[in-house]
């Protein structure tokens, strides 16, 4: 039986501190799921492998949709 990678979420991966996660756990070919407000903003800016996905932390049903079949995630928020 095959095991299937698990799904990391990332938020904030257009900010400061995601921003230079971001590549660091693609370099390590992890299956990442990012969410931004603006994915066209990062869609560019990531690997083939990883899934950009509109969302908001502020908004909790966008939240549940982009958690579904995570088994990790990486929140990384401020002001």
């Amino acid at each position: 039986m095959a095991h299937e990678q698990s799904i990391i979420l990332l938020t904030g991966g257009i900010g400061y501190i995601g921003g230079r996660l971001l590549p660091l756990l693609e370099q390590r070919g992890l299956r990442l799921r990012c969410v931004c407000r603006q994915p066209e903003r990062l869609r560019s800016r990531v690997a083939a492998t990883t899934e950009v996905v509109q969302g908001d932390v502020m908004d909790p049903e966008s939240l549940r949709m982009a958690l579904s079949g995570v088994h990790k995630d990486k929140v990384l928020a401020g002001h």
